[in-house]
Order: structure tokens, then sequence, then C-alpha cells
């Protein structure tokens, strides 16, 4: 079988956890300005309540595409536990496949705690040290995204090698954590095999090590690290593209917001998905960014995914919403 998208990269069970007493201080470090969360040290905090859901970046790509109506797999790793058990499933039920989704029996599966306070979040992440096996895959699409530190680098050239091998298979990549931690020149490879590289703001300024206010000078340092298309989003302020030969810009739908957890990844999928079914940067933007304006909806990463119905019907709704050619600096 040939999928239409196959998504690498580890997956977990996010612990959500709403705060109900913190504040937010700005650290200031040269010219580098840090939003802080803060909350009383040595001391009972209370919260609102802990809710476990599914996540991981490549697993909410998997559900939104599967949602979409793609065929898709998933390429993970999961312990034989309760939680191992509780993804398989909701991949199944999403219609994700599972044939290269492996369980390590001495391992655990993945749980990060998610610190929510005014729509934000803070992550608390642990990547258990899994060990990647090379799968033979027949695909149109990868999409690869954040591993653990373990895994990081086997990973990466296990897919260096099999697009090597199938030059028509093209690359979406949005390097987590430990990715962008090895630097620009060891992802190299990556890069120049990259056919879209999705990253925000503050990724892009650690993968350059430089900050700017101009989006078109980080739009074009991205661009010459070797990917064909650069998407950058900028949370609320909303999103930027260049492809090579126009600048594009896309601002927000304004909805209700819940949680942002995943709609970097809501965000990218749609735009996959749009690409792969032929459509230009612009209409992929829009369907981006239409689809993340209802995942910021809900609880989670995965809970608000449009179904493809859906999803059209949302499109209608939201006719005159469109990216425009940018011309700022």
């Amino acid at each position: 079988m040939k999928y239409d998208l196959i998504a690498v990269g580890d997956s977990t069970i996010d612990a959500f956890v709403p705060l109900l007493l913190a504040e937010t201080k700005t650290k200031i470090q040269g010219q580098k300005k840090t939003q802080m969360l803060c909350m009383e040290y040595g001391t009972k905090i209370p919260i609102e309540r802990i809710t476990n859901l599914p996540a991981g970046n490549a697993h909410n790509v998997a559900v939104g595409a599967g949602r979409l109506g793609l065929k898709v797999a998933f390429h993970s790793v999961v312990g034989n536990d309760l939680n191992g058990h509780i993804i398989r499933e909701n991949l199944k039920t999403n219609k994700v496949k599972t044939k290269f989704l492996q369980t390590d029996p001495k391992l655990k599966t993945n749980y990060h705690v998610v610190l929510e306070w005014k729509g934000e979040r803070s992550i608390l992440i642990f990547h258990e040290p899994y060990q990647y096996q090379a799968k033979k895959y027949k695909t149109k699409w990868l999409y690869f995204s954040s591993v653990g530190a373990s895994g990081v680098v086997k990973v990466g050239e296990q897919i260096i090698r099999y697009l090597d091998a199938n030059p028509s298979v093209k690359l979406a990549f949005n390097p987590g954590t430990f990715q962008m931690a090895l630097g620009k020149q060891k992802l190299a490879p990556l890069f120049n095999r990259c056919e879209i590289l999705f990253v925000n703001r503050e990724e892009a300024q650690k993968i350059l090590d430089f900050s700017t206010k101009s989006n078109k000078k980080l739009l074009d340092a991205l661009k010459d690290l070797g990917p064909n298309i650069v998407v950058m989003t900028d949370g609320p302020k909303g999103s930027y593209c260049y492809d090579g030969v126009k600048y594009w810009y896309a601002g927000i739908v304004d909805t209700p917001v819940v949680d942002r957890t995943g709609c970097g990844d809501c965000y990218a999928m749609t735009f996959v998905a749009a690409r792969q079914k032929g459509r230009d940067v612009a209409e992929a933007m829009r369907w981006g960014t239409i689809n993340a304006s209802y995942k910021i909806g809900a609880l989670g990463p995965q809970t608000a995914l449009l179904k493809r119905g859906e999803f059209r019907k949302r499109l209608k709704q939201w006719k005159e919403f469109h990216a425009s050619e940018y011309t700022r600096g």
C-alpha cells in the first residue's frame, strides 16, 4: 500500500494541568526578552484539574491527516503499558495505520506535563530512549518531527537514506527540541532534502542563532539552509511563507482561545494536505490557518481536529479569508 503521508516521531500522553495561581514576568538578557511562568516556591499550587490526552508532534499530524481523509501511517515507539495501548487505539480510531508503530517492552510510553496559564502553555518533557527500527515505507510524503535525544541522529540518518533511495518522496520537516540542539550544520542533510520546513518564530531564531524583527530576513536565512518552501508561524500574529519567488502572509481567524497546544502541528499538517492535493502556497496557508483556528477552541492537540466534511464546511464559511503577498520587511 502506498500512503499519502507517513508521520515519523515520538508520541506521548500529555497531562494537561490548568493552573489557578500563577503569573508571568519578563526576563531580559541583553536584547532578548523571555516570558517566565512564575509560581510561589515551597508551597502547594492549586490547579483546576488533570486531563490525560494523546499527543506528540508527529502523532498529532498523523491523526489530523487521517481525519481529513488522507491515507496515513505513523512510525513511532510506545511502551507495553496502558498509555501505549491508548495511543495505538487512538490511531486506529482515527484511521491511521499502525503498521510501523513499534512496542518496546522494556520502556514506558512517553508522558509529558502541560502547564496551562491564560491560553499559553509550558511543557515538561521527558523522552524515553527509544530505538527506531528502519522501515520500508511507500509514501508520497514523509513528515518528520520531534524525537528524543537517543534517536535524534539515527532516525534522521534513516530518513535521509530512504529519501536518497526514493527521490520522488517529499519531506516536510518540523524540527523538535533535540533536533534543533544538533545545530544547523548537522541538520543540513535534512534541510537540503526538505520540501517544506515548518518552524515558529522562536524556533527560527534558535536554528539561525540570531534575532531580528524582520520576517523576510528570517525567511531568507531559513531558505538558504536548503528547503524549497519555508513556513514560519508566529502565534496570534499569523504565519509567513517564502517559496523562493514570493513572500506570503496569512493572519488569523478570530476564534475563542482555549488551548494553543498543537496549533502548529495542525497548521503544518493541513498545509501539507493542501499541497498533497495540488493547492498553491497561498491556499495551503488558508487551509492551515482555518483548521488551526478550530483546534485552538478545545483542550488538547487532537480534540478539535476537523474531519473532512466539517473542514470543507469551514472553508466555505471563511471563503473571504485568504493569504496575501507580503511586502513589508
